[in-house]
């Protein structure tokens, strides 16, 4: 275990953790759920104010309640978390009594009017950590503060634990899957923008539902892919992957009203089919659901870009960057930045946004078509058929007029302005 530091011992001394033969780990008390089960420990005082008991009781108590708003996350109770305060705790003796893989713990030192709050996710089965930040603030502000990282620690942990569920998913046969998993990987997927991926998307999705039909969460996965083939016109007609898409989310929604996803899918659909007031309300229920949910802050922002509401938009769009910012969809939102920009007669602006998204997800379409249409507007022709070249190697066959199939927006003029960029680019009519 390398040199570690011992009492009444000036140097570090090597420390070795030794497995006897025939010496089994102690059992896990309650077994593993198909989902991520997860207990939020107290936060510790590392300050010599007895006062900050006070917040650090009071964070534990908001990220409880935020990070139940997440129907696919279960966690421990309060008054469960409760009884570990002021003990020095193994963590994974922790997992092994209470079945959970996953323990959120922090801590909090004050300097003067300064704070600092200190987050750590910890995989307790696989002994390691999954994610850590530090937060400052000022004890001045001390409410505010607390609402506000209890809301962005929320955001972050739900798709890191999703993300780790995936990774360790990923290396199991798809058929040792629980229901759980397989959407996990069938929205996993989705988000990798390519036809393969897609089909690859819609085989999880269709073994979840084979497992469990009654599950939202499942015909949530399978809508959002059938959604993104039609919006990129891959491996079938686009009518034909709309209707399948509406039929899974219309029934995601019968299955579970109160799923922020069921309501997004749906959403997502009437986006696609540009019905952006319907969409717009779906979403906005959704995040009535849950305030955290990064992705629906994120679409709901989209569909007001092409509402023309960009101050609105733009916090929204900048609001699940910063909650979710290794998100795959987060780099539509960039783009969807640049859109806004561009409709406000910014082009430069916009191309910004595009060389951004492009420089972070260069396998996704929508920044270099962004990014042509922004320079073509710009008269930095030679440029914007350098980025044409690129585009037609991503997505062949690519045309203003199905560009234009993908521009949301339910004024024709902000179909005419991208339209005549990727004119001057020389994009195929």
């Amino acid at each position: 275990m390398g040199p570690q530091k011992v009492k009444n011992i000036p140097e570090p001394v090597d420390v070795w953790r030794v497995e006897i033969e025939g010496a089994a780990p102690a059992p896990m008390q309650f077994e593993l759920p198909d989902r991520p089960f997860l207990i939020i420990l107290p936060f510790a005082n590392m300050s010599t104010d007895p006062e900050q008991e006070f917040f650090c009781d009071g964070m534990r108590e908001d990220l409880t309640t935020e990070l139940s708003r997440f129907r696919r996350l279960f966690v421990i109770a309060r008054n469960t978390a409760f009884t570990f305060k002021g003990r020095n705790v193994n963590v994974r003796e922790v997992s092994r009594a209470l079945g959970v893989q996953y323990v959120l713990e922090g801590s909090v030192r004050s300097a003067g009017k300064r704070l600092r709050v200190t987050v750590q996710l910890i995989d307790a089965i696989n002994d390691h950590h999954v994610w850590a930040e530090k937060y400052d603030g000022d004890v001045e502000d001390v409410f505010d503060f607390q609402d506000h990282i209890s809301g962005q620690i929320a955001s972050i942990v739900e798709p890191e634990v999703t993300a780790a569920e995936i990774k360790r998913a990923s290396r199991r046969p798809s058929v040792d899957l629980t229901v759980w998993q397989l959407n996990s990987r069938a929205e996993y997927e989705s988000g990798a923008f390519s036809p393969d991926s897609l089909l690859r998307a819609k085989a999880f999705g269709e073994q979840a539902l084979a497992l469990d039909p009654e599950n939202a969460d499942s015909c949530c996965a399978l809508a959002q892919c059938h959604a993104m083939e039609t919006i990129y016109g891959w491996n079938r007609p686009a009518p034909e992957a709309m209707k399948m898409a509406l039929a899974a989310a219309n029934k995601a929604v019968e299955l579970d009203r109160k799923n922020e996803w069921s309501l997004s899918v749906l959403g997502l659909c009437k986006y696609f089919t540009k019905q952006l007031p319907e969409a717009e309300d779906l979403y906005r229920r959704a995040i009535a659901i849950n305030s955290n949910h990064a992705g629906g802050l994120g679409v709901l922002g989209q569909v007001l870009v092409w509402r023309h509401k960009f101050d609105e938009a733009e916090d929204l769009l900048n609001q699940s960057i910063r909650l979710s910012p290794r998100d795959a969809f987060a780099c539509i939102h960039i783009c969807h930045l640049g859109f806004s920009a561009l409709f406000r007669s910014d082009p430069a602006n916009a191309l910004l946004y595009a060389e951004r998204a492009y420089g972070d997800y260069p396998n996704n379409p929508v920044p270099l078509r962004l990014m042509a249409g922004s320079l073509g507007l710009l008269g930095r022709l030679d440029e914007a058929r350098e980025v044409l070249n690129k585009l037609t190697l991503l997505a062949p066959g690519m045309t203003i007029s199905l560009t234009s199939d993908a521009v949301f927006s339910g004024l024709q003029e902000d179909i005419e302005l991208y339209s005549e960029g990727l004119r001057r680019a020389e994009m195929p009519e």
